[in-house]
């Protein structure tokens, strides 16, 4: 048996958890729920391992093959991937797994300091775009579909296996997770629970282009019981603050919005979605704010992000991530000057918000942000 064959017939246990295992297969007991759900995850050793083997004697039924499948592998020289997973309707998305070296930590007394690197997954949530944002590839492909549970989690499992764990996941890939809040929420706890991969929500951010509707149910949802209180990082891809601005680079999220409103309102209501949010959770809120030369890179653009800011409750909650754009064949856009990046990082932080940099990482690949779409179609089938 290969390395890759027990998580892809274990896929769909992968993607269930224990409770809902329980309730959709008529496995006896949470238990071996529990068990069947640790096996999918790599969780298992000694009598639980054992155990496993009996389960599946009793609950063959339960695993098939994989529903998506790797076709294209593309690495670069600093580690960064991208995998290309045909699914089984014959559409294809893209993922990125993108490698940090982290800090250097402590080793074993009296060792030597060690370094480990952090593997962030960059995950997709459908089958191409609706929100049409005018910088992104991934936005000129339409949308097909939404991804399932499984299909999202399949990507976790394809990554994994190919390059070990994985410290970090962001919903930031193709699609707009907070317009499939139903599989992305669903992953979102497979990825936290004790029994699975254990990834802290901390350490799980979702990204969108503001959803109102999306955010609010972010802001209510209960995500694990086992984990009151806690649900992913929320990241809002502002881009400006002008309203017809918005309107113009991103006509799906400003249209989602306001509605038959207009521009004004679509902004002013993702405002309000955030305030609540803020409000309820009390969690950190980043602002993204991808930077197109002569668009949106001036001082007067970064002053207008800190009064957008400075107008929520719990402000001190907020951060900027700051993203030179990645260039997409195609889209008539420049990235911004260093010198544009510095100014606008110094207004932030002198506006008393922390500001973060985006390094531009799996450019060379296609697998930067806004970069997804380039080896996929969202209606090529086999």
């Amino acid at each position: 048996m290969t390395t890759e064959a027990e998580p892809a017939s274990t896929a769909i246990l992968a993607a269930r958890l224990p409770e809902e295992i329980v309730t959709a297969e008529s496995v006896p007991g949470p238990v071996h729920a529990r068990v069947l759900f640790q096996a999918a995850h790599n969780r298992l050793c000694g009598v639980e391992a054992r155990q496993f083997r009996r389960l599946l004697d009793a609950h063959r039924n339960l695993l098939h093959g994989r529903n998506a499948e790797v076709e294209r592998t593309i690495r670069d020289p600093a580690g960064n991937v991208k995998l290309m997973l045909r699914l089984g309707d014959g559409v294809a998305v893209e993922t990125v797994v993108l490698t940090d070296a982290a800090a250097p930590g402590r080793g074993p007394e009296p060792g030597p300091p060690h370094r480990q690197p952090r593997r962030t997954l960059c995950l997709s949530t459908q089958v191409g775009c609706s929100m049409g944002c005018r910088f992104c590839r991934t936005g000129r492909l339409g949308l097909r579909r939404n991804l399932t549970t499984e299909e999202i989690v399949e990507q976790y499992l394809a990554a994994r296996e190919r390059l070990g764990p994985l410290s970090n996941i962001v919903f930031m890939g193709m699609g707009e997770p907070l317009l499939n809040t139903g599989a992305v929420f669903s992953a979102a706890r497979i990825f936290a629970h004790p029994h699975g991969p254990e990834i802290p929500f901390k350490r799980i951010t979702i990204s969108t282009c503001g959803i109102p509707e999306g955010i609010e149910r972010l802001a209510s949802e209960s995500f694990l019981a086992q984990l009151p209180g806690a649900r992913p990082r929320l990241a809002v891809s502002l881009v400006t603050t002008d309203p017809m601005l918005r309107a113009r680079l991103m006509p799906g999220a400003t249209k989602l919005a306001g509605g038959a409103a207009g521009a004004a309102a679509a902004l002013e209501n993702l405002r309000t979605a955030v305030a609540r949010y803020l409000e309820r959770t009390g969690r950190p809120v980043t602002f993204e704010v991808p930077l197109l030369a002569g668009v949106n890179d001036g001082e007067e653009d970064a002053a207008a992000v800190c009064r957008f800011v400075d107008s929520l409750p719990r402000r001190d909650r907020c951060d900027v991530n700051l993203i030179p754009w990645n260039r997409v064949e195609g889209v008539p856009f420049e990235p911004p000057t260093e010198t544009a990046v510095s100014a606008f990082a110094a207004r932030i932080l002198a506006g008393g918000y922390p500001v973060t940099g985006r390094f531009p990482r799996g450019g060379s690949i296609a697998a930067a942000c806004g970069q997804l779409g380039e080896s996929v179609s969202s209606v090529t089938t086999r």
